[in-house]
């Protein structure tokens, strides 16, 4: 196509501007984790039964990601700062680990399979030792597995099967009833195959277990002497202060949750609208909730709301869902551990802990930007399938029914004759222009101590301690 190939073209010339201008050597996995992206979303395009025009709609999608991922000003503080090499690193190897166990799922040789599963384990170890936030990758697989293959395969067999014949007096057991009813033995092979996905989910899933365990296990063992989960957390650690993570200190719990719950507003904003960018959110830059009158609450409840909204819209039970229920669970799972919901830390907000949930946000933008300017295209060529249906027995039909459902699907074609898709598409460019805008405006930040604690003190003048680095700056 030679407008994919034009984009193709764009897109790669502008991964090596933003390479120059955020400063990345070759080793730095910014380059790497755009890369990825693209073939992973790649690899979900040609894995769906779709015609040509969806799949062309996907590769936009994924170029579309690449490119809101390579110029986003979220992942300046995790390439530029030496402790964000933890993020990149596990970023890297959860992406690799995910495509890798996918792949894996639809691979039909067993030693094929065997071989899969061995390197994605290898990976996983790699990136939950790299970052701990990495280890949230095993819920990625688990979800896609249950949400892409066991639902919709479950849903299509019960589907298949139609009523299931009465059995006969007497009849016990369910081989009987298909030697006496020749006619049953089509219902029971539906059903057969959908106990097959369950059991084929629940090994996988049993997989999936065993890697956390393991790397729980091996966690302890190389950092406690006691072997208590304890120890390897920083729940009874001196590095859990006021200072630097003062909701974890509020007496009253109802104002701890809201406070803390009002914190994944100030992720959301950071991902959607990094304006206000900071290295230190200590004591008093974000103000506690006291009360439950408090207005920033209607904020968080149109947040959470917001997400389940997109998820159960777009979640189909009796086929694959698409990707946005599966952006939206990256999203959430990957930024559960340093969110300070589940788990204690030693920050109250950390840019650099959404390198890895900004995978999820930028497959979110780019589906839906590529839904607004992919038009459908309806097809002509469409059988009406009551003459055939007509002819065939229950089911029959219902296969019949899906078949040409699926011919009649309608192709997509990149147009931007709608008012609404040149208004995207203007949003699209303005959107990826102001983020390069400012990643060059961030690296500059982060030259000096200088400038950065400067650019801080902008964004939270009453934080005490960017106030004290300032002036320790600032005397010498």
């Amino acid at each position: 196509m030679p407008l994919i190939n034009r984009i193709v073209c764009l897109t790669f010339h502008l991964l090596v501007i933003c390479q120059l201008l955020s400063r990345n050597n070759l080793l730095t996995p910014n380059y790497l984790q755009v890369f990825l992206l693209t073939l992973f979303l790649e690899y979900m395009t040609t894995s769906s039964k779709h015609n040509q025009g969806v799949r062309n709609r996907m590769v936009f999608s994924a170029i579309i990601s690449s490119v809101v991922f390579a110029v986003h000003s979220v992942h300046v503080e995790a390439v530029t700062g030496v402790v964000g090499r933890a993020e990149s690193l596990g970023a890297a190897f959860s992406i690799l680990f995910v495509f890798t166990a996918i792949a894996a799922n639809h691979l039909l040789s067993s030693f094929a399979r065997v071989l899969a599963y061995s390197v994605a384990a290898a990976l996983f170890f790699l990136g939950a030792f790299s970052k701990e936030t990495a280890a949230t990758a095993l819920g990625i697989v688990g979800f896609y597995d249950l949400l892409y293959i066991t639902l919709p395969v479950v849903s299509m067999s019960l589907q298949f099967s139609g009523h299931t014949p009465r059995p006969r007096q007497g009849t016990l057991s369910p081989i009987r009833q298909i030697r006496s009813d020749p006619s049953s033995r089509t219902h029971h092979k539906d059903y057969w195959k959908a106990a097959s996905s369950i059991w084929c989910f629940f090994v996988r899933s049993l997989y999936l277990v065993l890697l956390l365990v393991g790397y729980i296990a091996f966690r302890i063992y190389l950092m406690s002497d006691t072997f208590h989960f304890e120890d390897v957390t920083l729940s009874q650690s001196q590095l859990i202060r006021r200072t630097e993570n003062p909701f974890h200190f509020l007496e009253d719990r109802t104002s701890r949750l809201l406070s803390k719950l009002y914190v994944q507003v100030r992720y959301a904003l950071l991902l959607l609208y990094p304006q206000d960018l900071c290295c230190e959110w200590s004591y008093n830059c974000i103000p506690a909730i006291q009360t439950i009158s408090d207005p920033r609450n209607l904020i968080t409840l149109t947040l959470f709301m917001t997400i389940l909204y997109l998820f159960f819209s777009n979640f189909k039970l009796a086929k694959p869902s698409g990707v946005i229920p599966l952006a939206l669970l990256w999203i959430v799972l990957t930024h559960l551990p340093g969110s300070g919901l589940i788990l204690i830390i030693g920050t109250l907000v950390a840019e650099r802990l959404l390198y890895l949930p900004s995978v999820g946000y930028c497959i979110l933008i780019g589906n839906i930007v590529s839904k607004a300017l992919y038009q459908k295209k309806e097809n002509k060529k469409v059988t009406d399938y009551t003459e055939v249906a007509a002819k065939t027995s229950t089911q029959s039909q219902s296969r019949s029914r899906l078949e040409l459902s699926r011919s009649a699907q309608s192709s997509r074609i990149f147009s931007l004759r709608t008012t609404t898709a040149k208004i995207v598409f203007i949003l699209l460019i303005a959107y990826c222009v102001w983020l390069s805008q400012r990643t060059v405006k961030r690296n500059k930040d982060w030259e000096t101590d200088g400038t950065l604690f400067i650019s801080a003190l902008d964004v939270c003048p009453t934080s005490s301690k960017i106030q004290r680095q300032v002036g320790v700056v600032r005397k010498t």
